[in-house]
């Protein structure tokens, strides 16, 4: 047990000196050329730690994080985009649809009054339906283009800067750019989300969060050097409140569009 023990405590530490002192300069600037970003995610989606190690390691560790998450959110939301279009086309149009569900709900056996407050309540969110779902909506498609990249390097400046402080409160030794390098590997399992480009088919959003909240456990095993359990509760108290923060956000924009009739 007490060999089990101190293989846990101290295996990333020994893992990440025998990779540095191994690993020659050239193939650690090799790995984290965008070329070789396929193999880089790979590995981390299977939490081994050589990402981890390069990501680091490098100069610049919080550039590379900066790329990386800006890179991820650009595919992401060109696949939603095509999504969108895809389910456009494949759907009659907007005033078509609701008038459908409307003879659906009339055809039903809800009474008068229950009726009629159905297709008001109905009407008055459909706008908010449409610009949430992106149909027949080109202003919001062109709105998600931008918003989707910018909000996942906002939650990742989030996530790995509030990583860091209770890294450093648990006793890790990583530098801030070193924890947002290792914590924006985290958001490689957002690229199932390239999946939405095929209309009607949806990723659970529950496995894209704990496979992201096991990548960013192993990251900040190695950036800062923690136990395991130490590192995980880092990560999932930081997840805990970047998730509080993005459910704020985005209440307070579903709001603003309420306001402005589902019209952004």
């Amino acid at each position: 047990m007490a060999q089990a023990s101190c293989i846990l405590k101290y295996g990333p530490t020994l893992i990440r000196i025998a990779l540095r002192v191994y690993r020659p300069d050239s193939l650690r600037n090799y790995m984290l050329q965008p070329q070789n970003y396929p193999q880089f995610i790979g590995k981390a989606l299977l939490l081994e730690p050589d990402p981890f190690v390069e990501m680091v390691d490098d100069d610049n560790p919080w550039i590379e994080g900066l790329f990386l998450c800006a890179t991820i959110g650009v595919l992401v939301a060109a696949a939603q985009l095509v999504g969108s279009l895809l389910l456009t086309v494949s759907l009659p149009h907007s005033e078509a649809l609701l008038n459908m569900v409307l003879a659906g709900l009339r055809q039903s056996a809800l009474g008068d009054e229950s009726l009629f407050e159905t297709e008001r309540t109905l009407r008055t969110l459909w706008p908010l339906l449409l610009a949430y779902t992106g149909y027949d909506s080109v202003g919001f498609r062109l709105f998600t283009l931008a918003a989707t990249p910018l909000g996942l390097i906002g939650q990742w400046l989030l996530f790995g800067l509030t990583s860091h402080l209770l890294a450093r409160a648990a006793g890790g030794q990583g530098a801030a750019g070193q924890t947002l390098g290792a914590v924006a590997l985290s958001a490689a399992p957002r690229l199932l989300y390239l999946f939405s480009m095929i209309p009607f088919v949806s990723v659970a959003a529950v496995l894209v969060h704990v496979w992201g909240i096991l990548i960013a456990f192993r990251g900040l095993e190695v950036a800062h050097e923690l136990p395991p359990w130490p590192a995980a509760l880092v990560a999932g108290g930081a997840w805990l409140l970047t998730l509080l923060v993005s459910a704020v956000v985005v209440l307070l924009v579903a709001f603003l569009l309420f306001l402005a009739g589902g019209n952004p």
